[in-house]
């Protein structure tokens, strides 16, 4: 893979921490905005264990996200508006169990988000990307399949 192309998605994965959050349940479809951080492309979050989208996680582990790094802050300037990047991640979703790989996630999240903590009750979701869009003004989308990083 092309080194380059590996800088600019975890850059983008680093200025953003809002994504969409599409999944679905017997055919219907269900997007959800989600507050996550990462491990390298690995993507962590938490949800409500009674909310959609981890209802339809259980049901169907295949989802995919967007994000923008390219948002419009409060005071309405644009940020980055001479490289505006966002990617596409295609991958499965997998709801955590094991106390190791919550305290990963929770870890991961903390050391994002400046030690905010996610309240009780919460279930955690990890997702394995299988394959990743970079869209950007420097030309054409570029695809890689995570296997091959």
């Amino acid at each position: 893979m092309n080194p380059e192309v590996s800088k600019r998605i975890y850059e983008c994965l680093a200025l953003c921490s809002r994504a969409v959050l599409a999944t679905s349940s017997k055919n219907i479809p269900h997007a959800a905005v989600i507050s996550f951080s990462n491990d390298g492309f690995d993507i962590y979050f938490s949800s409500s264990p009674n909310s959609k989208k981890a209802r339809n996680i259980k049901e169907n582990n295949r989802v995919a996200i967007a994000m923008d790094q390219n948002v419009v802050p409060p005071n309405g300037i644009h940020q980055n508006v001479s490289s505006p990047r966002g990617i596409q991640i295609f991958g499965t979703a997998e709801l955590l169990e094991k106390p190791e790989d919550i305290a990963k996630a929770k870890e991961v999240r903390i050391t994002k988000f400046k030690g905010r903590e996610v309240p009780p009750g919460m279930v955690w979701i990890k997702i394995r990307p299988t394959r990743i869009i970079l869209l950007d003004r420097i030309g054409a989308p570029e695809k890689i399949n995570v296997p091959d990083v």
